[in-house]
């Protein structure tokens, strides 16, 4: 495949991903004002790449842009002595038209996650829901391997949401590269032996020299190996969240 035959494919997923995301937040209600950063944090594309997806949606009428008005109340002064002022402003915000919605459904029955092990993933899904950080990380990661756009993000997707979920049990805000020492003195707490602590441990290490090589260049990223970092990282994860219930549910 040429080089501007990819590109033409790869802007065609951005504009499907912009219009899906959307669709997925309006609740098929074309008069729901969705704001716009709210689309641009879920999708994680650059700036430039947003600004053509939404020009070109608003061009084939699939979205509007709005402006949504965001008031609320602002206390002032020393507290038990405050006055209270109602501020007022707006932001861009996005609604879908009929015609998108229609667009939208069709492409929604279209999107697949490949071969992925989809029971796993709900596995994993279901174990991180105390972990909401780690959860809305992973989450993202799967839309956007479903919609088969921009690997780097999933694998960094991926990595961040691995890095919420052990900032959270161990309380710190450690790089994951630093958690390490902690993961294993962790799984030896909970149970696991010396063999599977030094395995776990080696596949973690391995898996943040990895990460730190693709995700800074997108185009160096074997399609092939999203799936299985997918996987292993969602096999990592889910592994954690069993031990530290094991260990603090009797």
């Amino acid at each position: 495949m040429n080089t501007e035959k990819k590109k033409v494919q790869a802007l065609a997923k951005q504009r499907d991903a912009f219009l899906l995301e959307v669709y997925r937040r309006s609740d098929i209600d074309p008069k729901k004002e969705i704001p716009y950063y709210e689309i641009a944090k879920s999708l994680g594309f650059e700036k430039d790449v947003l600004e053509r997806a939404s020009r070109y949606l608003i061009g084939e009428g699939l979205i509007k842009n709005v402006s949504i008005n965001d008031t609320h109340v602002e206390a002032e002064g020393a507290e038990g002595a405050e006055s209270f002022t109602v501020v007022s402003s707006e932001r861009e915000g996005i609604t879908i038209t009929h015609k998108g919605i229609v667009r939208a459904e069709k492409l929604d029955d279209g999107t697949q996650l490949s071969d992925i092990n989809l029971k796993l993933i709900e596995e994993t899904r279901h174990w991180l829901d105390l972990f909401p950080d780690a959860l809305a990380l992973y989450n993202g990661a799967l839309q956007k391997h479903g919609y088969g756009v921009f690997k780097r993000n999933v694998l960094d997707d991926l990595r961040l949401s691995l890095e919420k979920l052990l900032q959270s049990l161990f309380s710190n805000k450690k790089t994951l590269e630093n958690q390490i020492s902690n993961l294993g003195t962790f799984v030896k707490k909970c149970g696991g032996s010396t063999e599977f602590s030094n395995m776990f441990l080696k596949l973690i290490d391995y898996y943040t020299k990895y990460q730190n090589t693709y995700v800074k260049h997108d185009d160096a990223v074997v399609e092939e190996e999203v799936e299985f970092v997918f996987e292993i990282t969602s096999s990592f994860m889910k592994h954690i969240v069993r031990l530290y219930h094991a260990k603090t549910i009797p």
